[in-house]
């Protein structure tokens, strides 16, 4: 029996709901404690909250030792529907898709597990920043804050009842329920691993990392000061171009620079300095580029920011980008980079099980697809070398660089000249993509295998471009092909993401069922996910257990997207202190 759940000021409102949505009871108003007591108790332990948004509650209850077993979260769900071809034409969808889609923005006050004690679902949308006031309300979203992935609309648990009866309505009016119903109980699921690994962090040895930047960067110096490492390479590369007082954190004064000195270079980026790094000057101002990124990005002041007590914590956001892949907001952490790998430590007596799967996305175009023949080259291990063998006389490289461009779309050059053999091979399979693509082209929505939808408003150019791993020219990049390109990845990525969904909310079930995970301290938890790859921070007599619990959840997820299917998702495992250990 579902039940509803508002957080309002004095404490948690509840109203028990039949199936259907409609009201089992009159709404009650609970203590923080008196919820938790009455969601442990055997007959709702198992029963699915309905939230407006699960970040906020289920990290105040996690300070309360509580974790929920099941949610829906209608603002994740409004974002489905919203999009999902599958949707019908019914009044809610058609004001979902009346208002604009809200903004994913960070922000670095917004992080309430650093809070002493639990504050109302108000006051945690209203006091974000000092100073700032009550954010302003979006046009067309009614008590939405101006900072859109706080959205807010319900003002009551009526309000919470209301939206998750449209929305089961609306799902089982779909035009295909048991998918779409899928997609949504798994995108809940992940709304409370999010909240999870957001409050428990991920173990970070914080004098590990302040010795990385002493030795990288220099000791810390005040703001505004460049650090010594910096200097001496700003100082070297003024030396090398010879043109005279150059500022290598101005783009436009080392462009000047750079022109003086004879460089025909129209921009400063990286891709364009790389092909004329031979020329010291611009290896060290490439080092340099490099160094003033850790700095910035993972310097003094992130670490300040970021982590507290021996754990680095940021909000994470299913569905983040519209082919259903998460985005954190704030810490940077699905971009940490490798060198930081090593300040990721477990604590005394733990490990860190880290698990990540083997070419997903290949993986899962060979299962959405039904290609046989690329669902035998999937099975094992090394599905580009099994494809090398079977249709690039067995030239790995050749084969990684064919299937890739099919999924991203590099369909010339190169990737262009192994298309017609891939094609021959795995007809299925490309036929999949190459329509997808056409559709794109000529703006029609696609969708992954659950329903996710590309964008109903259209896909707009950063989007088109933001799945593409290549960068290119305006013209190139621009417009149908653009379009064309992203649909082709979206329907794969999309799918990865649902496959990637179902590995977590199993994982994370059976961590509860097996692992003491309503404790204060289970034995083993989950501490970081990024896309196809996991860490599971773990106590050492554990560890045989837990990897055989991400590698079986694995198998439970290709099930439940696919069903019996002859195609491997296969994990590569590491039990590790430091992470850094884990191979390549």
């Amino acid at each position: 029996m579902p039940i509803a759940v508002f957080r309002a000021a004095e404490g948690f409102d509840v109203q028990l709901l039949r199936p259907d949505g409609q009201p089992a009871s009159e709404p009650r108003r609970l203590t923080p404690e008196r919820f938790v007591s009455m969601a442990r108790h055997p007959d709702n332990a198992a029963q699915t909250y309905v939230l407006e948004r699960s970040r906020y509650p289920c990290i105040e209850l996690r300070t309360l030792g509580l974790r929920l077993r099941r949610a829906h979260d209608l603002w994740l769900i409004r974002r489905i529907l919203r999009n999902s071809p599958f949707s019908p034409d019914s009044p809610y969808v058609r004001s979902l898709r009346a208002a604009a889609e809200p903004r994913l923005a960070a922000d670095p006050e917004d992080r309430p597990w650093l809070r002493e004690a639990p504050m109302s679902q108000d006051a945690l949308f209203e006091a974000a920043t000092p100073g700032r006031g009550r954010p302003a309300p979006v046009p067309g979203l009614p008590n939405a804050s101006a900072r859109g992935h706080n959205a807010r609309t319900a003002t009551s648990v009526h309000d919470v009842a209301r939206e998750y009866r449209a929305q089961i309505e609306a799902i089982a009016a779909s035009a295909d329920p048991r998918r779409l119903g899928l997609l949504v109980r798994a995108e809940s699921a992940g709304a409370l691993v999010a909240a999870d690994l957001e409050y428990d962090g991920l173990p970070w040895d914080r004098a590990e990392h302040e010795r990385l930047l002493v030795e990288r960067v220099g000791p810390r110096v005040p703001d505004g000061v460049r650090p010594r490492e910096l200097e001496l390479r700003a100082q070297e590369i003024e030396r090398l171009l010879g043109v005279g007082p150059v500022n290598p954190d101005s783009p436009a004064d080392l462009l000047r620079a750079l022109k003086r000195a004879g460089f025909g270079v129209s921009s400063t980026r990286k891709w364009e300095l790389r092909p004329l790094a031979d020329h010291e000057a611009i290896a060290r101002i490439l080092d340099y580029k490099k160094v003033s990124r850790l700095a910035t990005a993972n310097g003094w002041a992130w670490l300040d920011t970021w982590v507290h007590g021996g754990r680095l914590r940021s909000e994470y956001v299913p569905g983040g980008v519209p082919s259903g892949r998460w985005v954190s907001l704030g810490g940077g952490l699905m971009q940490l980079p490798r060198e930081l790998r090593a300040t990721v430590r477990a604590d005394p007596g733990r490990r860190l099980v880290v698990a990540d799967v083997s070419q997903l996305e290949p993986r899962v175009l060979a299962a959405m697809s039904r290609d046989s023949a690329l669902a035998e080259a999937a099975r094992g291990h090394d599905l580009y070398q099994n494809i090398a063998d079977e249709a690039f006389e067995g030239q790995r490289g050749h084969a990684k660089i064919a299937v890739l461009g099919a999924i991203y779309g590099a369909t010339t050059g190169e990737a262009g000249a192994y298309m017609p053999v891939l094609s021959r091979a795995y007809p299925q399979a490309v036929a999949l993509v190459a329509k997808a693509a056409h559709d794109g082209e000529l703006g029609l929505q696609v969708q992954s295998l659950l329903g996710r939808g590309t964008p109903v408003d259209g896909v707009s150019q950063a989007q088109a471009e933001s799945l593409d791993p290549v960068p290119r020219s305006a013209p190139e990049g621009a417009g149908a092909k653009a379009r064309g390109r992203f649909a082709r990845n979206f329907v794969v990525q999309g799918t990865a993401a649902e496959w990637a969904l179902c590995w977590l909310g199993t994982i994370r079930t059976r961590l509860l069922d097996e692992f003491g995970g309503a404790g204060p301290r289970p034995t083993a938890e989950l501490v970081y996910f990024l896309h196809d790859e996991v860490i599971l921070h773990v106590d050492e007599d554990a560890v045989d257990a837990a990897v055989r619990l991400v590698s079986e959840a694995a198998d439970q997820a290709t099930r439940t997207m696919f069903g019996e299917i002859p195609v491997d998702f296969p994990l590569s495992t590491a039990a590790v202190t430091v992470y850094a250990e884990t191979k390549e």
